[in-house]
This record gives C-alpha cells, structure tokens and sequence, in this order.
C-alpha cells in the first residue's frame, strides 16, 4: 500500500502559509483603512474649525468630536493628534479638548517663515522646471480661476496646492514636505478672508496668473518676489482686520529678507499692496 502521509504535510504546510499570507493582506487593509479614516476625519475636523461650527470658546469631548466626523476612537485619537500638531486644537483637563484661540503672533511667525521657506524652494526648483511642471501649474490656475467659490471650496484649495507645488516640485523631499504642512495651516486663513467679504480672487487671483507669467518668462526673482509678496499678503490683511494694533514683524522681515534686505516698503507690503499697521504696544502674551 502506497504512502501518502508526505502529501498531507505538504498540504498542511500550503494551508498554514495560505492562512499567513491573507492575515498580512487583512492586517494591510485594516492599516490603510485606518489611515485613510484618520484623514477623513482630519480634513472633517478641520473644515468644522474654519468655517467656525467648532467655536473657539468652547470645550469638547473625545465623544462630541467623534459625532461630528462619525468615525471611531482610533482615527479619531490621530486626527486629533495631527489638529494638535498644527495648533488648531489645544488638550485640556479631562481629556476635553478646545480649539485654539485665532492667535496674531503664531500667524505672522507661521507667514515669515513660509515665506522662508516657499522663496527657499522656488530658488531650488525652478532652474530645473520643464514643460510639465509649466502646464500643471496653467491647469491648476485655470481651476481656481473657474471655481464658484474661491478661497471657500474645497476644490479652489487643492488646485491652490497644485499651482504652489508644481513650482517646488524639484525641491529636497523634506523642503516639500514642510510647505504642504504650512499651506494646510495657511487654508483657514485664506477662507476666514473670503467669508469676511475679501474676495481672494480679485487679488490673490492676479497673484497666480502674474507668478505663472514670471515664471514662463523665466524671470525667476520676479517671480520669487512675487510669490514672497503674495504669501504675505494673506496674513498681513488677516492681522490687519483682525487685530488692527499689530505689527506683524515677522511676515516684513521675511519678505524684505527675500527682496536683498531692502526695507519692507521695497519689498512690497506697503500700503498699495498690503495693509499697514501701527506697532502693537503690548508684550508676546
């Protein structure tokens, strides 16, 4: 009689590496559903600050959180931790969370340094900027140009996005990295002017087209200025409708900085381009 006990191992063994190999492919699953998830519930998050559903005077739960973006504690407990890390939502006595007070010395210190930086990347990217790296940024132009809510909706952002990278696209990994996590930060801003009435595209809009024709022209320190100019003047008329008594040094100093160390008038953020303000008399708080 003939042995066969060889081909039941054998099966055994297949089995057991089958049953291996679809865990790994479930636990990888679960993995990227989770963080896809946890950016869901980031980006929902985030809307509910800027448009002000999530008032700053206000203290919330893990649970009142959860409701709003509907997604269980794992994600919720990493988008919170992603809110945290960008100052919208501060952690308060049992586990209660309240969203960040709308504070003028971290807008301008965030503005001068990505004006810093984004100036940084533009020097290193558009010397190596081909044809595609032109039409992507035209493409983008053209959807903000187009979209029926400009500064508001979702999709003006991300061609906003499209338009900016596309020009630091040849720039180090990490630099790439840091001005993505700085023009996220800059969104509320650019939507809290658009809802005050401030329209962005009736001079935010002329600041795209004219940076595209800067750089198609390869007129690269026009174009670099240009940019420094209209990074700035975002945060600049924010301060200045919000908080008329600052001065927002750092945003000047940033974009003189970015000029040759001219004086800020040289720069670009005088009076004609961006609001001017009195020096605010009281100390960092």
């Amino acid at each position: 009689m003939l042995d066969y006990s060889w081909l039941n191992l054998v099966i055994d063994w297949q089995g057991a590496a089958g049953m291996t190999a679809g865990s790994d492919a479930v636990e990888q699953f679960e993995r990227h559903d989770l963080r896809r998830a946890t950016e869901d519930a980031h980006q929902r998050l985030r809307e509910l600050i800027d448009s002000g559903v999530l008032p700053a005077d206000q203290d919330f739960s893990r649970a009142e959180l959860a409701e709003f973006t509907g997604v269980s504690r794992g994600p919720l407990r990493g988008a919170i931790r992603l809110l945290r890390e960008e100052g919208l939502i501060e952690a308060g006595p049992r586990r209660r969370y309240r969203i960040a007070q709308f504070d003028p010395w971290d807008v301008d210190a965030a503005c001068g340094s990505r004006v810093l930086l984004e100036t940084l990347a533009l020097r290193l990217s558009l010397p190596l900027l081909g044809r595609a790296g032109l039409e992507s940024a035209y493409h983008a132009l053209l959807d903000m140009e187009t979209d029926p809510e400009p500064g508001v909706s979702a999709r003006w952002h991300r061609a906003h996005h499209r338009f900016h990278r596309a020009f630091t696209s040849n720039a180090p990994a990490l630099l790439q990295a840091r001005l993505v996590a700085g023009a996220e930060r800059g969104e509320r801003h650019v939507r809290r002017l658009a809802r005050n009435g401030v329209p962005p595209q009736a001079r935010i809009g002329q600041d795209h087209r004219r940076i595209h024709e800067l750089v198609a022209a390869r007129d690269h320190e026009a174009a670099i200025a240009r940019t420094a100019r209209h990074l700035a003047w975002t945060a600049v008329r924010l301060l200045n409708d919000t908080v008329p008594t600052f001065e927002p040094a750092a945003t000047r100093a940033a974009v003189a900085f970015v000029a040759g160390g001219g004086s800020t008038e040289a720069a670009g953020t005088n009076s004609a381009r961006a609001p001017r303000t009195p020096t605010i008399t009281r100390g960092r708080r």
